[in-house]
């Protein structure tokens, strides 16, 4: 019980992320992006892009996303290997 006490209280943080100063600010270029891969069966790669993105070909505006990070999941390597690229 001590050695818990004593343990939680040398890795404790004297400040916070909302205190001024103590997360650096992120300078660089950000672009918005969708996470496909939970949406279910209902939703294929090319629905969800077009619209997050949006496809004037099909009418859709999109949502204004500019990345696309696809997951691999692990059966998918398991299967494949690691240096397996599709495009």
């Amino acid at each position: 019980m001590l050695l818990a006490l004593f343990t939680s209280a040398s890795f404790s943080q004297p400040y916070t992320a909302n205190d001024p100063g103590s997360v650096p600010p992120y300078n660089g270029y950000y672009m918005y992006g969708i996470n496909p891969g939970y949406y279910g069966n209902s939703w294929d790669n090319l629905a969800l892009s077009n619209i997050a993105a949006g496809n004037t070909l099909v009418g859709v505006p999109g949502a204004g996303c500019k990345t696309f990070r696809l997951n691999i999941p692990e059966y998918f390597t398991n299967y494949f290997g690691l240096r397996f690229r599709p495009c």
